[in-house]
């Protein structure tokens, strides 16, 4: 089966404090009156649902104590529960005008998006077991996103010390895409543990990669906007993040 398909990625991040933004984000209210370069590594996860220790145990410390699975299975929804991870890495030359608050830039990098949504119950299934399905039919569905993409962007940035604005656009194109999920799934565990019952409709699409590789596999547009506000003692910082859709072609995703 060849279809088109279309994603859309959306990371919004809120920074507020009272102390120290990090480099990076320092340097939105500074100005340079000379040609900057500025190379960069990112990483973002962020959940609808999951708790800030349960991604933090996850990614970094690799053991989830109970307490926090518990803490955690108690936010979920029955059916609406998203974790998204996004990494990128860039190079941006900032080009200020003279005597003026504005400045513009030209970006250019890669980077990876993935998206995994799921039920309350698969959440359970995954990391309390299957006690819930015994002599008991139980439902649960999940849905996993993961694609590569590159950009090029231009942008308008504005900063006068305490204020900072600006936007940046441009195209976007994927390299790489796997779409895979389980839907109207159930299992059912006997009572006598004699048997465990999986039921269910498992679809999968990627990107064709037994061809000669191709950035170009998807194509759409991308927009970056961003506000920042300092006073004495605080800075506030709102950002959306890589906003825009790929459409990736009819002969590059198979079924």
């Amino acid at each position: 089966m060849q279809n088109k398909t279309t994603y859309i990625t959306l990371i919004v991040t809120l920074l507020l404090c009272a102390g120290r933004l990090s480099a990076q984000h320092k340097m939105l209210f500074s100005r340079s009156d000379s040609i900057r370069l500025e190379a960069s590594w990112d990483f973002m996860i962020g959940s609808s649902n999951l708790t800030t220790e349960f991604l933090k145990e996850v990614y970094f410390d690799g053991f989830i104590e109970q307490d926090v699975k518990q803490n955690t299975f108690n936010r979920l929804d029955e059916h609406d529960n998203i974790a998204g991870m996004q990494s990128m890495t860039s190079i941006r030359f900032t080009f200020p005008t003279i005597d003026s608050n504005w400045s513009w830039s030209v970006e250019t990098g890669g980077g990876q998006f993935s998206e995994l949504s799921f039920t309350r119950s698969a959440f359970d299934l995954a990391f309390f077991g299957n006690e819930q399905s015994i002599g008991n039919k139980y439902p649960f569905e999940i849905q996993y996103r993961n694609f590569f993409y590159q950009i090029l962007q231009g942008g308008i940035h504005y900063h006068n010390g305490r204020h900072a604005a600006g936007f940046a656009v441009g195209p976007v194109s994927g390299s790489y895409l796997l779409d895979m999920g389980i839907s109207n799934a159930s299992i059912f565990t006997a009572t006598d543990g004699s048997y465990i019952d999986l039921q269910g409709e498992i679809s999968m699409r990627w990107s064709d990669t037994t061809e000669k590789q191709d950035l170009w596999r998807g194509t759409g547009i991308a927009l970056d906007a961003w506000y920042g506000m300092q006073t004495n003692d605080q800075r506030f910082y709102v950002k959306l993040d890589n906003f825009g859709y790929i459409n990736f072609k009819n002969n590059n995703i198979k079924a």
